[in-house]
């Protein structure tokens, strides 16, 4: 049956606009597991009804097909039949998606405006220019900003940060000129390749170990010219045949060549964590706030492999600082990639709201829509308010979070369940007085949970040596070395499985 994803929610714009409109078409794009968007399904199914993609719609519209056409058959590819009988075939992927044939990027639609521009010609009673720019066209209207706006973040293969208002047009240029790929028979291939393997192990047989290299080198060039070609000039997707290739070739040298892959392996695995490394500590603060009444630090000491640790503050217009950390399951690139969006969440909703509360049920919706099931993280976020010296803070799942008050500790338990579990989680929020000469000390599980011989570093040595800190009126930065200094010595300076990051906040008011 024609496979068609399903939407769990659908967010429609403003009721005026809704009413007023003789169709919808969905906007959802498909994200590859590297972040990209090269793929957009064609339809999605909501409840009873199955709604077509935006480009499809407006090329309909386009060209005077008000109704949508019918879906003839079942299976792959999926067969549209318009009212005048023409026939479109769509090969749809294992999720019901489409490559998307891009024109290019932003520099592939010069008829650009910006809303501005337009109120400014409408300002000057400019309508004869309105109606020259828009009329006869087909006009898409989206947000095209950049950097934190999150309902509109996504990377397409031409930019690092390019708005999917780019991709729906570059799919619908797509649907207009009837440009759409093909999947090449995975029997064709696989044929082909036995073939090629057959061949290839009888020449092995007969020469010797150089000239059996050389030959190796000239059929995986052959192989990759061909897929391109095949890709550019037909738009035939072929399976993925390189792996395939490099198996039975690669057979008769593996015995003396084993070192040269191994070593590459591992050299790009080790580029991969460097550049997921430098990514991760670019996204952390800088230096400290500038609120007054605070002194402020942090610090994230790098596992041996890349996790998703994270912390931040953030100056609010009231004058609070709001300070966060936050903890993503499990490590390497995704949790990297995870982390970054915890970042960008969290920056995009603090602009709506200042209470700790809304903003974490708002990133735990973004989240739980963002990642798989097996993925989580743990999030503490404080609003720490010198005029009224107190702090309101929301934990999700987090710990441990200390606040230290006239030599005593108390815990602040957690107030949720980590992010990214369930979307319709509910979240409290909790206040505490935060007086002169107090302090917030937050960790994530790599401080508690590092280890010497099996041995754990412990909620109880933590607590004790933050207890015996306390009296002692070191600022914020000495306050965080010391917990790290005893890390280290407890682990004899062993490598860690986990990131570790110490955050304190001190009252010096």
């Amino acid at each position: 049956s024609l496979i068609v994803p399903y939407a769990a929610s659908v967010r429609l714009p403003y009721e005026e606009l809704v009413e007023v409109t003789p169709a919808i078409g969905h906007t959802t794009v498909s994200v590859d597991i590297d972040g990209t968007v090269r793929r957009l399904p064609p339809f999605i199914r909501h409840q009873d009804a199955v709604y077509p993609a935006l480009g499809l719609r407006l090329a309909w519209f386009a060209e005077g097909e008000g109704d949508i056409p019918q879906v003839q058959g079942e299976g792959n590819p999926a067969v549209l039949v318009s009212n005048d009988g023409r026939r479109t075939e769509m090969h749809l992927d294992e999720e019901g998606s489409i490559p998307i044939d891009f024109a290019g990027g932003a520099g592939a639609f010069p008829g650009r405006h910006g809303m501005l521009d337009v109120l400014h010609w409408y300002r000057q009673g400019d309508l004869n220019r309105i109606e020259d720019t828009f009329s006869g066209r087909i006009v898409i209207v989206g947000n095209t900003t950049v950097g934190e706006a999150m309902a509109d973040m996504g990377t397409t293969p031409f930019a690092t940060l390019t708005p999917l208002v780019y991709a729906h047009a570059n799919f619908l240029d797509m649907v207009l000129r009837g440009s759409f790929f093909g999947f090449a028979p995975q029997y064709v291939s696989l044929m082909v390749l036995i073939l090629l393997a057959i061949m290839l192990g009888f020449l092995f047989t007969r020469f010797s170990l150089p000239v059996a290299a050389i030959i190796m080198g000239g059929v995986v060039l052959c192989v990759a010219v061909a897929e391109y070609l095949l890709f550019a000039f037909a738009h035939l997707i072929v399976p993925g045949t390189m792996p395939l290739v490099l198996a039975p070739l690669s057979y008769g040298l593996i015995a003396s060549y084993r070192y040269i892959f191994m070593e590459r392996r591992v050299s790009e695995h080790e580029k991969e964590l460097k550049v997921a490394r430098t990514i991760q500590m670019e996204l952390l603060p800088a230096g400290p706030p500038s609120v007054s009444n605070l002194d402020v630090f942090g610090m994230n000491l790098p596992a041996k492999s890349v996790a998703g640790d994270y912390f931040d503050w953030i100056e609010l217009p009231s004058g609070s600082l709001a300070v966060a950390v936050g903890d993503v399951s499990g490590k390497g690139v995704s949790s990297s990639l995870l982390m970054s969006h915890i970042r960008a969440s969290l920056h995009a909703e603090i602009r709506g709201s200042e209470d700790p509360r809304d903003i974490v049920e708002a990133m735990n919706i973004s989240l739980t829509r963002a990642i798989e099931a097996h993925h989580f993280a743990t999030f503490f976020l404080a609003v720490v308010s010198t005029e009224k010296h107190m702090i309101t803070y929301c934990n999700a799942g987090h710990s441990p979070v200390l606040l230290v008050s006239k030599g005593k500790i108390e815990r602040l338990e957690r107030t949720g369940l980590p992010l990214g579990i369930f979307e319709d989680t509910p979240y409290t929020g909790e206040t505490k007085p935060f007086a002169p000469g107090d302090q917030l000390v937050i960790c994530t599980d790599g401080v508690t949970e590092a280890q010497h011989h099996g041995e754990l570093y412990g909620d109880e040595r933590l607590d004790a040596l933050v207890t015996s800190l306390a009296p002692r009126n070191l600022s914020a930065k000495e306050f965080g070395e010391v917990i790290l200094t005893d890390v280290r010595s407890f682990t004899r300076h062993e490598e860690y499985d986990d990131d570790l990051t110490i955050v304190v906040v001190r009252d010096i008011s």
